[in-house]
């Protein structure tokens, strides 16, 4: 299972039961009757934003596999600086 903050392109590409952290596919999340937290430690990947992580536990308990940054003049969902670069990171064992 892998969580992510976007899950749109990830979820449809990576072919993996994906969670959506900020509750796009997980009604529970979207409607604040379950904290993202609470499936941390059914994760076995994430593919997050880190800048939008920053200060969460999220990111403890995994160890980056990948990374990918696209300059922010060539991101063309929004001008958001904090969603250029995406990590993909495993379960630490």
């Amino acid at each position: 299972m892998i969580g992510v903050n976007d899950a749109g392109a990830t979820r449809y590409f990576g072919n993996r039961w994906t969670i959506d952290l900020v509750g796009l596919n997980h009604a529970e999340i979207a409607h604040d009757t379950m904290q993202p937290l609470a499936l941390l430690n059914s994760l076995d990947y994430i593919a997050v934003f880190p800048a939008l992580m920053q200060g969460s536990v999220l990111l403890e308990g995994f160890e980056p596999l990948a990374q990918f940054t696209l300059p922010l003049e060539e991101y063309t969902v929004c001008h958001c600086p904090g969603q250029t670069t995406k990590i993909v990171a495993g379960r630490k064992r």
